[in-house]
């Protein structure tokens, strides 16, 4: 039955063939990508002594912060000028070795994965699409009631005989804030799933570090409605009035960080902080560090604001709390669930070139808080795009697969000064927006693209029990 099949030893010779081709293919993409790995290192590593070169599998956040990258990022320009790197590339990729192989192709990041179908003339269900738009324009957009105090606002005083203390209460699950008028919606205690499965929804593959999904049990706590705006933020300095060093660690850029120029606020004649002109006051805060949001968030709920280096009296919320107040208690891709991501849903990149470093404040493209977009079933805005936020939890990849991450109200309290961050931002694609993406940078770090949200814990006299989410 054989007889018309050619012998075993005629096709050796052309097996051995394709499998000695198929090696020297892999020696010479591997020889690529130690050459490009070299050329990474060199460009992250030539402006630092020995003893503080970077490891190519070294998380760069951990190492180096936002000036450091920024200058790191200008080497990288240099050693690959015909590469077209986006000043978010380090952020993106952030070791030697990653940022290695995505120039070599071999990446299969969001980010990645998304410029590839964009080259293809192509996007799947919920990935970064490829219309070159903003945003829906402010005529099609709905806008809710903007309660944040500003200017010589305040502070509010609860109404009628309600009882005092930092929150009073509108409705059974809404609150708003005495320090700084933000209004705050209740989410009552649950066990909430956390984390992704490893199935691909809306087009996007989970990351390692949203895995495994597990259960996590919280108790009901109040959340932000919104971003603290850049008019709250000013105010918030101008009752604290921090000191030089203070602020530079908060919300101030030194003279030498070209993104100076992007700062939302100035400081006045008159010895008060103000939003630029052309800058909205309804913006949501950015160019803040985990540090300044720390302060705010202990101030914002009657805490020590000078308290801010610590994480374990925090207002921020914690991973967990953001992820459940943002999805629920199930498993889905977006605060809206599993659908597509569209402009008319949320502010994100829908293709096109990130701004530069020294671009004037007025021409970024965000959006007021107050305007519905990254909502949800709570009427929670802007937790898909806009800004990145700040979390109280130290970041860790691994940290899903630790006992801790199973714990009542878990939090990654280890204390590293690699902080978390959710949400995703008008820089990247859509994808990084999802409920379940995570990840981190330093402490003191401040982008153009991070702002924060507080938490409160409920007044004692609330009934949380026949609350749903």
């Amino acid at each position: 039955r054989f007889q018309h099949s050619v012998p075993l030893r005629a096709k050796l010779p052309a097996a051995l063939q394709i499998s000695a081709t198929v090696a020297e293919m892999a020696k010479r993409a591997r020889r690529v990508l130690d050459d490009v790995v070299g050329r990474v290192s060199r460009a992250m590593n030539g402006r630092f002594p020995e003893e503080n070169q970077l490891d190519i599998q070294e998380n760069i956040m951990r190492r180096r912060d936002s000036v450091c990258i920024m200058l790191a990022h200008a080497d990288l320009r240099s050693e690959f000028p015909d590469e077209d790197l986006s000043p978010r590339f380090v952020f993106d990729h952030p070791t030697i070795f990653s940022m290695a192989e995505s120039l070599c192709g071999n990446c299969d990041c969001p980010y990645c994965a998304a410029s590839r179908e964009r080259d293809a003339g192509g996007a799947s269900s919920g990935d970064d699409v490829t219309v070159a738009a903003p945003a829906t324009s402010p005529g099609e957009r709905r806008v809710a009631e903007f309660t944040q105090l500003l200017g010589v606002e305040g502070p509010l005083k609860a109404p009628g005989d309600a009882a005092g203390g930092a929150y009073f209460m509108l409705a059974p699950t809404h609150f708003r804030r005495t320090t700084d008028g933000m209004q705050c919606v209740l989410v009552p205690g649950a066990t909430a799933w956390i984390g992704a499965d490893s199935l691909a929804r809306g087009g996007c593959r989970p990351l390692a570090c949203e895995q495994p999904c597990h259960e996590v049990e919280l108790s009901s706590f109040l959340i932000d409605v919104e971003p603290v705006s850049v008019g709250s933020y000013a105010r918030f300095l101008n009752i604290v009035r921090p000191s030089q060093e203070q602020l530079l660690e908060w919300c101030v850029l030194p003279e030498y960080d070209e993104r100076r120029a992007c700062m939302p606020l100035e400081l006045c004649e008159g010895g008060e902080w103000v939003p630029k002109d052309r800058v909205s006051p309804r913006w949501p805060m950015y160019l803040v560090s985990w540090f300044g949001a720390n302060a705010y968030s202990l101030w914002a709920n009657g805490g020590d604001w000078r308290g801010y280096h610590g994480a374990s009296a925090s207002f921020l919320p914690t991973e967990a709390q953001w992820e459940y107040a943002a999805r629920g208690a199930a498993v889905k891709s977006f605060p809206w669930g599993d659908g597509d991501a569209t402009p008319e849903l949320l502010q994100v990149s829908w293709g096109g070139p990130a701004p530069p470093n020294d671009i004037a404040p007025q021409d970024l493209p965000l959006v007021d808080v107050n305007v519905e977009l990254g909502a949800n079933e709570l009427g929670l805005r802007h937790m898909a795009g806009n800004v990145w936020q700040w979390c109280r939890d130290s970041f860790d990849p691994g940290f899903y697969s630790t006992p801790a991450a199973r714990s009542r109200d878990a939090w990654n309290s280890s204390g590293d000064l690699m902080k978390s961050e959710r949400g995703g931002s008008w820089v990247g694609p859509a994808c990084l927006a999802r409920s379940s993406y995570r990840r981190g940078r330093t402490a003191e770090a401040k982008g153009r693209c991070l702002g924060f949200r507080c938490v409160g814990d409920p007044p004692a006299t609330v009934e949380t029990d026949d609350v749903e989410v």
